[in-house]
């Protein structure tokens, strides 16, 4: 199976600094600050937007009861029983280009 390839860290920094004229050390700061920004928004649950690419747009989901009827034992074996979980309100992320971007790129969005 073929690997998906990742942008990480270190295209972001080598990025800052060519093409924004950072010093490494702004470049790590910039990297930093907007991850921090990043983290908060979904934290909070805020839409997030990249500039002229799209946006990851908050899907709230409801609390529900999630019921189980079987119950793992230590030797392996399952034993049936009936166990009720509550969950609370989620948030889900959903990603959605902008139209003249995917347009452009050809990409659905």
């Amino acid at each position: 199976m073929m690997e998906t390839p990742v942008v990480t860290r270190r295209e972001f920094v080598r990025r800052f600094m060519h093409e924004a004229g950072l010093t490494f050390d702004q470049a790590c700061r910039a990297y930093s600050a907007m991850v921090s920004i990043m983290e908060d928004g979904l934290v909070n649950g805020h839409k997030i937007t990249f500039g002229r690419v799209g946006f990851l747009r908050p899907v709230r989901k409801p609390p529900r009861d999630v019921t189980m009827s079987f119950k793992r034992l230590p030797d392996g074996g399952i034993a049936k029983t009936k166990r009720v979980f509550h969950l609370d309100e989620r948030i889900d992320y959903k990603f959605k280009f902008c139209r003249e971007f995917a347009r452009r790129h050809q990409l659905r969005g």
